[in-house]
């Protein structure tokens, strides 16, 4: 009796492994990532994955209309440049689809490099000496500007063409210059008017 009793506590334990032997194991699961860079109009997608698979590659914009699809196969990893040149400004969506699932990437894009974004400013500097003025641009890249002074009646009393990138700031001392003149400050094509 104490034998049996043994053999069905065996038999109850080796029934109870068999039961649970795969609820304390992790399931692999398959992974892959995507990455976005931007690099002026050209966006860079990279993509990664455990393992190879077919890859499904679209861009949708704003309103979710399909603009770009193409398909990937049997790869690991890659990196895909995508231009958007001749796309207008605003944002869209890269939409990726493997086998572990869909990834988004929302994008913006937006040219922050317009030739005509320019600042200028004329500051008088009576703290230093009285008709002292500072002309000031700020810009983004390779610039030339017209710097012109002209007296009350219009009539060109200096007149500068100079060069720079990104900064420009000059001193003008106009101590014999007639009062009510002006500066004007010509810059991409636009035309700016400082009194003095």
């Amino acid at each position: 009796m104490k034998a049996a009793k043994i053999e069905l506590l065996v038999l109850l334990i080796v029934l109870s492994i068999t039961a649970f032997a795969g609820t304390g194991e992790k399931k692999a699961t398959r992974s892959s990532k995507i990455e976005v860079v931007k690099n002026e109009k050209v966006f860079k997608l990279f993509y990664l994955a455990d393992d190879e698979r077919n890859v499904n590659v679209k861009i949708v914009d704003r309103k979710g209309e399909v603009l770009y699809k193409e398909k990937i196969s049997a790869v690991k990893g890659f990196t895909r440049p995508y231009n958007f040149e001749n796309l207008p400004e605003g944002d869209y969506k890269f939409v990726v689809l493997d086998d572990s699932g869909i990834m988004e990437f929302d994008v913006a894009h937006k040219d922050l490099q317009k030739k005509n974004t320019h600042y200028v400013r004329f500051d008088e500097l009576k703290n230093i000496n009285e008709k002292l003025y500072k002309l000031s641009i700020a810009a983004q890249g390779e610039q030339v500007a017209k710097v012109k002074i002209y007296d009350e009646e219009s009539r060109l009393l200096y007149e500068q063409k100079e060069s720079f990138t990104n900064n420009f700031a000059q001193l003008y001392n106009l101590e014999q210059l007639p009062s009510d003149g002006y500066f004007k400050v010509i810059i991409n094509g636009k035309a700016e008017v400082f009194n003095f």
